[in-house]
């Protein structure tokens, strides 16, 4: 038998042997034990890859579907197939879903090498060159997370059914509007440097991240090419930035993941060269490693995988590998994954490892949880829970959670307006809180021209808004979702002022300076009977006049009023004119003081007009009988006012405000006054009827973009594009 000090010595040196060991450089990992799992990338060129994390097996495609690439916003054709603008992994499916440059989304499953399937076609704008959208799915709940890019900062969800979308978050402008002017450019289209300069501070979401077994999402946020990063729940509540200062963003170097099983965060500062790490509060902040130009990262389990751009061909397909020790990554131990015969850098990353063996419980899968829409995951930090999920109940588009959180009720009426480039809506009767809402995502116009005021209107009868700038004209059919943006004639040096919409004849009067000389014309023209995506239009101008102000129209007795200002007798003058413009007639309003704006009541007949006093008075539509409303103004420098049924509506430049139009009283604060925004166009109030909801019991989101592509199809065909018609039954 041994003796006690022979046994502590063979204890002693296995101890030391073990130490040993795990100061060696690792050539393999914890994974190396499980060959099933697999990373899932994808370069430039549209395809997506797989490869055994474990072998030294050769990378295999994944997906097989080509999508036509004529319409790449390069305006370079690429034979085969597309650009694919992200992926992500779905481990309950065990399929990859991908996204291509036109907004489809599609699945591959890895283990068919003919499975593609078309899942929902997202989206068809028709400004829209390149798609710049960034996917997450919950394997948990069956939804997929949605941001986009550029043309609508948002946080959207929508089920793989595509009938229930909705929008969670919205990101806001952060500063001044800056002088410049895009030239006709999608952001898309531009450099880093001259898209900077020419947006406000616009907060946009660059890249999602998703852990669904805490119900938690993270937003990767580009401020002027600084990043930021944001956690939310799942269902959209609970939004808090966690980490302030994630780097800049350098040649689209941008990139974000989240470790499951460590609850961390991990992202890239290509500006500092490295890859950092936070835990999901933002705490315990970490350098993981030093990484020169890195390409696409992913974690999985406490490993690392990144790639690296490389002017070197030969070391441009490598994926390294790095398991990490107290949250970083030491050089010694990290291992390259050959990608033979790639030749290019893996654009994005992910793992397909195995489902979580711990059950999860879906707290909506039961009766989906009592949602009448949609039920979504959270986080939940209740001592009383079992687990740190709970859920929330969210409606798609177009509808609001009732009192009881549960139930969604259709917004039927809501106020229009721009918000620093953006249509927003606010919800009215009953009023909801303070949030306002992206007015609907397809609609957002992010392209005003310099600091140029624009005119909002509607016509109730075909349900469509027009929007006019100082060069162009947009009308948006918010029952099928289409969008028409018209030239409207003009000299080079002209701009569009004012706009008033009869709905009744169907003509739209404008206001419009010629040059810089200080002229202004009147002018009307007839909106086309017919959608037109594109369209000339050319107003007739009526005379010309003093600089206006305002420009309102009583659709049912085709009243058109004017008001100017004439500068050598300080004063302004309010005319009245028959349909077309004819027989104009000035109005003898006596004892106000200078009118600056004007507003129609529909309901009792009446004109309103307001003063640079902030006194708002009202008559008849011939001007008798003048009243003035005994109310103060709640804000100063009044530059827009509408009425709409009881409510009179004041706006400036930072706020917007409800009034009883017969007492004076009841004032709230519709849009409070926010941090550099500017409200700096017109307003409008949109009134809608059940039966015709865009988002309503029918929709869908494919048949929605059919819907949208059938009504563009006989001028896509004129050019010679149509890659989508297969996709789309049109009627002829």
């Amino acid at each position: 038998m041994l003796g006690i000090l022979e046994i502590i010595k063979i204890a002693v040196l296995i101890i030391l042997l073990c130490a040993h060991v795990r100061g060696l450089p690792n050539t393999g990992n914890d994974l190396a034990t499980n060959s099933t799992i697999k990373l899932i990338f994808n370069m430039k060129d549209g395809k997506v890859w797989q490869i055994n994390v474990n072998d030294k097996s050769e990378p295999k495609i994944v997906s097989n579907t080509i999508v036509a690439t004529e319409k790449c916003h390069t305006n370079v054709t690429v034979p085969g197939r597309a650009n694919i603008v992200d992926l992500d992994y779905d481990t309950g499916k065990s399929r990859v879903l991908w996204m291509s440059w036109n907004e489809r989304l599609y699945s591959s499953s890895i283990s068919n090498n003919n499975s593609d399937q078309l899942i929902f076609w997202y989206d068809y704008y028709d400004y829209l060159q390149f798609s710049s959208r960034r996917i997450a799915v919950d394997h948990v709940n069956e939804k997929l997370y949605s941001i986009d890019r550029f043309i609508n900062p948002t946080v959207e969800v929508v089920d793989f059914d595509g009938k229930q979308r909705s929008i969670l978050s919205s990101f806001e402008t952060l500063g001044k509007i800056k002088d410049y002017v895009f030239a006709g450019k999608m952001p898309v289209e531009l450099e880093n440097a001259d898209y900077a300069g020419m947006l406000f501070v616009q907060e946009f979401p660059m890249e999602i991240a998703i852990d669904p077994t805490e119900g938690l999402m993270f937003i990767r946020t580009n401020i002027s090419w600084a990043s930021r990063i944001h956690r939310i729940n799942l269902d959209g509540t609970s939004l808090k930035i966690v980490i302030l200062n994630a780097g800049r963003i350098k040649n689209n170097c941008c990139r974000l993941d989240v470790d499951r099983l460590t609850k961390r965060i991990y992202w890239n500062d290509c500006e500092k060269g490295i890859i950092e790490s936070s835990d999901y509060n933002g705490n315990d902040r970490v350098t993981v490693i030093k990484a020169d130009d890195s390409v696409a990262l992913a974690v999985y389990n406490n490993h690392l995988f990144w790639s690296q751009n490389s002017t070197d061909v030969s070391t441009r397909a490598i994926i390294k590998e790095c398991k990490l020790r107290n949250n970083t990554c030491r050089a010694d131990i990290i291992r390259n994954i050959i990608l033979k015969d790639i030749g290019d850098v893996p654009y994005k990353i992910k793992v397909a490892g195995l489902v979580d063996k711990n059950n999860i419980s879906n707290p909506c899968a039961i009766d989906n949880g009592k949602c009448q829409q949609l039920c979504l995951l959270k986080h939940s930090d209740s001592s009383l829970s079992q687990s740190n999920l709970s859920y929330g109940c969210a409606c798609k588009i177009g509808y609001k959670l009732s009192s009881n959180s549960k139930d969604c009720e259709p917004i039927l009426k809501y106020l229009v307006y721009e918000s620093n480039n953006y249509i927003r809506g606010k919800t009215l009767n009953p009023l909801t809180d303070n949030k306002t809402y992206n007015f609907p995502p397809q609609f957002v116009w992010g392209i005003l021209e310099k600091d140029q005021i624009a005119s909002i209107d509607f016509n109730p009868l075909t349900n469509k808004l027009l929007y006019l700038e100082c060069r162009n004209l947009l009308q948006i059919d918010l029952d099928e979702n289409l969008r028409g943006c018209w030239s409207i004639a003009r000299f080079q040096s002209d701009c569009y002022k004012d706009l008033a919409y009869d709905w009744q004849s169907g003509k739209i009067y404008t206001t419009k300076l010629l040059g810089s000389n200080g002229t202004y014309v009147l002018g009307a023209v007839n909106v086309p009977s017919t959608f037109k995506r594109r369209a000339f239009v050319k107003p007739d101008n009526l005379r010309t006049i003093d600089r206006p102000l305002s420009l309102v129209v009583h659709p049912k007795t085709g009243f058109l009023y004017l008001l100017t200002f004439n500068a050598l007798f300080n004063k302004s003058t309010i005319t009245c004119m028959k349909v077309g413009g004819y027989d104009p007639m000035k109005l003898n309003i006596i004892g106000s003081g200078n009118i600056i704006g004007l507003a129609i009541d529909n309901n009792k007949d009446r004109l309103y007009w307001f003063t640079d006093s902030g006194e708002i008075q009202y008559s008849n539509l011939n001007g008798t009988d003048i009243k003035t409303l005994i109310v103060k103004s709640p804000i100063s420098q009044i530059n827009s006012m509408i009425i709409d049924e009881d409510w009179i509506y004041i706006k400036n430049n930072i706020s917007i405000w409800q009034i009883n139009k017969d007492t004076g009283g009841n004032t709230t604060c519709i849009v409070p006054e926010t941090k550099d925004t500017i409200l700096r166009s017109g307003m409008k109030i949109i009134e809608r009827s059940q039966d015709n909801l865009h988002y309503g019991v029918n929709y869908q989101i494919t048949k929605a973009a059919c819907k949208v592509f059938c009504a563009y199809k006989d001028e896509i065909d004129k050019e010679n594009k149509n890659p989508d018609a297969e996709f789309c039954k049109c009627s002829k």
